[in-house]
């Protein structure tokens, strides 16, 4: 086993979660650049928006000519499906004001629904770089947008109906409104003629406003459905609507005649029904952890319920596009609605220092399958919306839809390392497992495999040709990456606690292994050599001036010396109660300290025996994650993104400015004058000071 890389490293790259590649960091490489020219060293940044952005959890979607639309957080994607089982990611806009809320798409005109953000249209021409082309403000919040006919319908929540001329994309026009009873969330448009076109409006708890949009300057309700759920999303397919009535499941209304439309039951769905499409028959609901449910209602009276398509963990939206359905799947928990005005983005926001680690639960991206025609499921409900799921008994023809690929969007991304001679970089992504990206394009990074470890990946060190991952309650996993685009799985290597850090040093491994503390792993040997007891929850261990410093939560930073690595001992403690120790980073001599609520301390090393206090600085969230570089400071600051801290004076640390971001701020890991940011949904972000 060749010696840890790491040991001859300066102290920034020690950082277990600066192990980033030159390779990954190539496209932004002359933009740092740049930036290093023009700025001075220890200038304070000013506030801004992340340069540049690596997956996320895709809450949104929309399809067009071959083309895919993506919301991730903030950011407008585009991907090439025209090969399903080979999507490529193409490029992505500018940060938006707002996390994506839905997307349209007519040719390469986008347009999205960016809550208060208003609406905003893209010209997508140049996929690798979507343009603004105008914007439309709003007094409230765009939850939904549908085109029909050159007018843009939209679901401004308690404003109600919105109707935009749409005709010149760069020049949006009003005509007209109608305020609702409810929030609206989603909005369908049935086809017809613009003299008689009807709009249906998913208006939250007041369940579906029926609105004849004939004159759009003067829109008028003729009828509604009440719902026992919450009304998020409609669509229309003939003489039927469907209603995603969150946990009131699918509901099916016959609008034979619009202004007497007759509810006629329910489908009972695994998950909450938050987005749906329809066409030919069918609606296919996007039903959180319920995956993707398709439902057969060319009979409305007995709606029938096909076998969900498999694959997906959590699914947010769904788009019907030339006998392909496109699912998106954020791959982890989505918390239940509380409130019309919190967007889906913000519920997928799991993350709690006070609790477990979060976790992925399965690949996030964009599923692609061809629709299939075959039979109901065996009992299948036609009954009105009850608490508990249909039994589904499918058989091999009862399907709906057929997997035909998956653009893969790293979204709970803990930490990353590259490796040290293939373009590849290597992402821990929660039960997801490692995922392999391929910079071999630099200017288009592919997620090209997922890699399971049998438990929750938090972190990951490279040492030779293996990669070692923390992986939580089920210990260290080993992968051999002698063929670094292929890894394999040789063993995991059981752990007393739960493991949530790791790093190498001379051929050892060591991890900070929650309540069970400091271990000392020999791969070779694949055992525990050594442990030191912690009083709190291990969850980080970083080296620096040769001693091991162990973030141990409510018992403080805790300097380890591993000369005998099989009998670690405790030297110095320091913060113990102080705050919640998850993070450090050394500079000049200097420990900056990442606590949680309590912000981030400066420690005084020189003497590790007595470690010191010597400063403090709040953060807008909790410190999470910490990096140095010369004298700034920079922490992931949770939901309130990237905060700088002026670190000149330690005895009086400064705020220096922040970055907003897709997601919330986790890990940090940097290059140069670029920070490399695991913001949790918002994948891997890219800013330059």
């Amino acid at each position: 086993m060749t010696a840890s890389p790491a040991a001859s490293r300066p102290p920034l790259l020690q950082h277990r979660a600066v192990r980033l590649a030159l390779l990954i960091g190539a496209p932004l490489l002359t933009l740092g650049l740049w930036w290093l020219a023009t700025h001075r060293y220890d200038a304070p940044p000013a506030a801004g928006l992340a340069e540049a952005q690596i997956g996320g959890a895709v809450g949104a979607a929309a399809v067009a000519d071959g083309r895919a639309w993506l919301g991730t957080g903030r950011r407008l994607q585009a991907a090439d499906v025209h090969d399903a089982a080979s999507p490529t990611l193409l490029g992505q806009s500018a940060a938006l004001p707002e996390a994506v809320r839905a997307i349209a798409a007519a040719g390469d005109t986008v347009y999205v629904a960016d809550g208060a953000g208003g609406l905003i249209v893209f010209d997508g021409a140049d996929p690798a770089r979507p343009a603004e082309m105008d914007r439309l403000p709003t007094t409230w919040s765009v939850n939904d947008v549908t085109l029909n006919g050159g007018r843009a319908y939209l679901a401004e929540g308690e404003r109600g109906l919105r109707i935009v001329d749409v005709s010149d994309p760069a020049h949006l026009r009003d005509l007209g409104r109608l305020d609702t009873p409810g929030d609206s969330l989603g909005v369908d448009v049935a086809v017809g003629d613009a003299a008689h076109a009807i709009a249906y409006v998913a208006d939250w708890g007041t369940g579906v406003r029926v609105v004849d949009v004939g004159d759009p300057a003067a829109p008028r309700e003729i009828g509604f459905v009440d719902t026992p759920g919450e009304a998020s999303d409609v669509a229309v397919t003939g003489d039927v609507l469907c209603i995603a009535d969150r946990l009131g499941g699918l509901r099916v209304v016959d609008v034979g005649d619009p202004a007497h439309p007759r509810d006629l039951g329910a489908v009972p769905l695994a998950g909450s029904a938050e987005r749906v499409v329809a066409a030919d028959g069918r609606c296919y609901a996007a039903a959180l952890d319920g995956g993707l449910a398709v439902v057969d209602v060319t009979t409305p009276a007995k709606p029938r319920l096909l076998a969900p398509l498999p694959g997906i963990t959590v699914a947010t939206d769904v788009i019907l596009d030339g006998g392909r359905v496109y699912v998106a799947d954020v791959g982890a928990t989505v918390r239940p609605s509380q409130d019309s005005r919190v967007d889906l983005w913000s519920r997928m926001h799991m993350w709690g220092i006070e609790n477990r680690p979060p976790a992925a639960d399965g690949p996030a991206g964009l599923h692609v399958a061809e629709l299939v025609r075959g039979e109901s499921v065996a009992g299948a409900s036609s009954a009105p919306a009850a608490s508990a799921p249909v039994t589904r008994t499918a058989t091999a023809a009862d399907i709906g839809a057929r997997s035909l690929g998956l653009l893969i969007s790293p979204s709970l991304i803990e930490d990353a390392a590259d490796h040290p001679t293939a373009p590849i970089v290597y992402l821990a992504d929660g039960n997801t497992g490692v995922i392999v990206l391929d910079v071999t394009d630099i200017r288009h990074p592919r997620a090209t495999r997922t890699v399971s470890t049998g438990g929750v990946a938090h972190s990951v060190a490279i040492d030779g040709a293996r990669l070692y991952v923390a992986d939580g309650t089920n210990g260290m996993a080993i992968l051999d990456i002698t063929d670094p685009a292929v890894p394999r799985k040789l063993a995991s290597v059981p752990l007393p606690g739960e493991a949530l850090g790791v790093t190498v040093r001379d051929g050892l491994v060591y991890v900070a292994d929650g309540p069970a503390g400091l271990v000392v792993v020999d791969p070779t040997a694949a055992a525990i050599i050594g442990q030191l007891d912690t009083p709190s929850f291990s969850w980080t261990v970083v080296f620096s001036g040769g001693l091991a410093y162990v973030c141990d939560r409510s018992g403080g930073l805790r300097a380890v010396d591993v000369s005998d690595p099989r009998a670690p001992r405790l030297v110095g403690v320091v913060l113990e109660g102080a705050g919640d120790i998850v993070d450090m980073a050394e500079g000049d001599g200097v420990l900056w300290v990442a606590g949680g609520p309590a912000g981030v301390f400066a420690v005084d090393a020189s003497t590790p025996t007595d470690l010191k206090l010597i400063g403090q600085a709040p953060t807008k969230d909790r410190a999470i994650g910490v990096v140095v570089d010369g004298r700034t400071v920079y922490v992931a600051a949770g939901n309130e993104g990237l905060q700088a801290i002026d670190g000149r004076d330690p005895a009086a640390p400064k705020d220096a400015g922040a970055w907003i971001l897709s997601g919330s701020a986790e890990r940090l890991m940097a290059m140069g004058k670029l920070i490399y940011v695991a913001a949790e949904m918002g994948g891997l972000q890219i800013v330059a000071p």
